[in-house]
């Protein structure tokens, strides 16, 4: 079972960047738009490590 990143992020650029390069080390990535959301997703769906600028 791969590990599962969440990645807070409200710059769409950056998000599919750091999405892309995540995914192709082989982690999972839930991806969260604002900082409200993140907690939210955190909460609900208990990731291994949390990056956000």
């Amino acid at each position: 079972m791969p590990k599962t990143i969440l990645y807070i992020e409200d710059n769409p650029d950056n998000l599919q960047l750091v999405e892309r390069a995540l995914k192709a080390k082989g982690y999972e990535v839930i991806k969260a738009p604002t900082g409200i959301a993140g907690v939210e997703t955190a909460e609900s769906m208990n990731p291994d490590l949390i990056l956000l600028d």
